[in-house]
């Protein structure tokens, strides 16, 4: 008889042929289909494994199906308890143990998993110009726009610069030497669960050196400048040729000065002079060479002294949260322009900078926070003016700020009311608030309750509370 039984539920499975249905009313799933790392989903181009979970012993025969129970199309020659799917679908697997007499009990059901084939992105893209690059060279990228994706470009570059950009365009300066900029490009789907990634070498031609020197040379804030800190209204500066690219390789020197004036332009070049006024400019220097290659670098020229500032207090700086306390900055008139400020707020926000000519009398701030915690159980502004001759500090301190308290309580009633002699309870659920007391304490403030009418009421517990 269970030779028999054996016979016939083979025959079931495999007398099926890929495309037809087969539907009948089965019991419930006994265990569950398992994936690679749980997944529900791959990417195109991929796969995902599936295999039925119980592993326990026995001789069992196994057919996976695809469809949507009951009718349910056979996948053929998928008699094992691993399935390898490379198309999104439902997939169903029914395994009869055929060790032992066939019941409900040995018979799995239909156990499903529902899989998606996510789209794999393309990363793939081109970039202009893509020859003879030589000097400073702007490269337009040219990616494939696809809704929803996310891009990730890395040009490669000394300071590793990154775009999401879909189409960027990228500005390298190159060595002295011939320099390889590996570009890589990611890209990802909208939920990151597939991406694609291409990467080319861009290779440019070594340009022209375009050093500039000048004796009174200094590196301020990243960049190379020239300054003349002595406090005249007008300095002339004495520029030189610091270019290691020989001049029979050179087709021209350009300067722009950055001060509107005529730029300097020569065949050949060792120095030359320039005045300019109290002031910050951007200085270019740009060589291009007999081959076309053009390369161009910028630097700043500064005139002026080192700056002068004070912030004074606006008085009555014991204030409440949501409060805006109005600073006065002092001392800045003969400040030169090219002055740049920069204000500190000891109250957790970013730090305000701006470097317009001139600079504003003052500057408002909205205290949020409470000083309760901070040192002195108070906040304190500084200030620093600085600019390429040196920096100025200034500081205000004593700002306390206590926490706005916000009233609000709930009670047990869920309507405005109840019966005599029965007990409403009501419970705060406002902010009492936080005032700083000294340097060392913050008090917080007082809970008082009001009953109006006063008179039809008792408490039986807590207590009204008082100024």
């Amino acid at each position: 008889m269970r030779i028999f039984r054996l016979i016939l539920l083979m025959g079931v499975f495999l007398g099926l042929k890929e495309g037809n249905t087969f539907s009948q009313s089965a019991p419930n799933c006994k265990s569950s289909i398992t994936s690679t790392n749980g997944a529900n989903s791959f990417c195109s181009g991929k796969n995902l494994l599936l295999w039925y979970g119980d592993t326990s012993s026995g001789k069992k025969v196994y057919q996976w199906f695809t469809g949507s129970y009951p009718k349910l199309k056979v996948i053929t020659g998928a008699i094992s308890p691993q399935l390898l799917v490379t198309t999104g679908d439902t997939f169903y697997v029914r395994v009869v143990d055929t060790s032992i007499s066939h019941s409900a009990s040995t018979d799995t059901g239909y156990c499903f998993r529902i899989i998606t084939k996510d789209l794999t992105p393309n990363s793939n893209f081109t970039y202009t110009p893509n020859t003879a690059l030589c000097g400073t060279t702007t490269i337009n990228f040219t990616g494939v726009n696809q809704a929803g994706c996310q891009y990730d470009w890395n040009f490669g570059d000394i300071n590793y610069n990154q775009s999401s950009s879909v189409n960027p365009s990228h500005t390298y300066i190159p060595n002295n030497t011939s320099t390889s900029y590996h570009v890589t490009l990611i890209v990802k789907n909208a939920n990151s669960t597939c991406f694609d990634t291409t990467k080319a070498t861009i290779v440019i031609s070594a340009g022209p050196d375009a050093k500039l020197d000048e004796t009174s040379a200094i590196l301020y804030d990243g960049g190379i400048g020239f300054v003349d800190c002595s406090g005249t209204n007008t300095s002339a500066f004495t520029f030189t040729n610091a270019s290691t690219t020989t001049v029979s390789n050179v087709s021209n020197y350009n300067i722009s000065w950055g001060d509107n004036s005529t730029d300097f332009n020569g065949t050949t070049f060792t120095n030359t002079n320039h005045t300019y006024n109290i002031g910050l400019y951007k200085l270019k220097y740009k060589i291009t060479g007999t081959n076309g290659c053009v390369n161009t670098k910028q630097y700043f020229v500064f005139v002026g002294t080192n700056p002068a500032v004070g912030i004074g207090s606006p008085g009555n700086t014991v204030i409440c949260t949501g409060a805006t306390l109005k600073f006065p900055i002092n001392n800045t008139v003969n400040n030169p322009p090219g002055t740049t400020y920069i204000l500190h707020f000891t109250d957790g926000t970013p730090d305000t900078s701006f470097s317009t000519y001139p600079p504003p009398d003052s500057i408002s701030h909205i205290f949020n926070t409470s000083s309760c915690g901070y040192p002195s159980n108070a906040f304190q502004v500084s200030i620093l003016a600085k600019n390429p001759c040196d920096s100025t500090p200034g500081s205000i301190g004593g700002i306390k700020v206590s926490l706005q308290p916000k009233v609000d309580f709930t009670d047990n009633l869920n309507i405005d009311t109840t019966c005599i002699n029965n007990t409403v309870t009501f419970t705060n659920t406002g902010n009492i608030g936080t005032i700083p007391y000294s340097l060392s304490n913050c008090n917080s403030g007082n809970i008082v309750w009001s009953i109006s009418p006063a008179t039809g009421w008792s408490l039986s517990s807590g207590s009204l509370g008082s100024d």
